[in-house]
């Protein structure tokens, strides 16, 4: 463990990991989306994680949002977080 303790991972950025990120840009590039870079990437451990980032990037206090039904519950408290 101490070995591989300079190595190790820990806390990665809210973006993801950045070789994750960086191969997923590589595949896109390797496809023709040529623009796209490890910075316009994210990724996250599951949908509900990445929809409040989405809704924390694009909504202001006060704003409304409508939610469709059925729908995940992260859209509920998602969406009540803005409410203050």
């Amino acid at each position: 463990m101490i070995r591989n303790l300079p190595t190790a991972q820990g806390y990665c950025d809210s973006k993801g990991l950045y070789s994750a990120r960086k191969a997923i840009m590589q595949h896109y590039q390797a496809r023709g989306m040529r623009d796209v870079t490890v910075e316009d990437i994210y990724i996250g451990n599951g949908v509900s994680e990445l929809i409040v980032q989405a809704m924390q990037a694009l909504l202001n206090s006060g704003d409304e949002m409508l939610v469709p039904a059925p729908r995940l519950p992260t859209m509920d408290r998602g969406g009540f977080a803005f409410q203050r």
